[in-house]
């Protein structure tokens, strides 16, 4: 499945290791892998002391509603 990320969502992707493109062809695999990855890098690090997101958690949000979306 072709996603497309916006360069703040690439800065963070990279921060985790993933390194892709503005446009990316994903397979479901990878697509499960990425929501994983994301979402474990958010409730561990990118929320605050009321759980609400920080600015980085805003980004990764976003990033797994693209992912819902497909």
């Amino acid at each position: 499945m072709e996603i497309k990320f916006s360069e703040a969502q690439l800065k963070v992707l990279k921060k985790l290791g993933l390194n892709y493109n503005s446009t990316q062809d994903l397979s479901e695999d990878e697509l499960i892998d990425l929501e994983e990855r994301v979402g474990d890098y958010l409730t561990l690090h990118c929320l605050d002391e009321d759980y609400e997101p920080n600015e980085e958690g805003k980004i990764c949000e976003s990033i797994l509603d693209l992912l819902t979306e497909l």
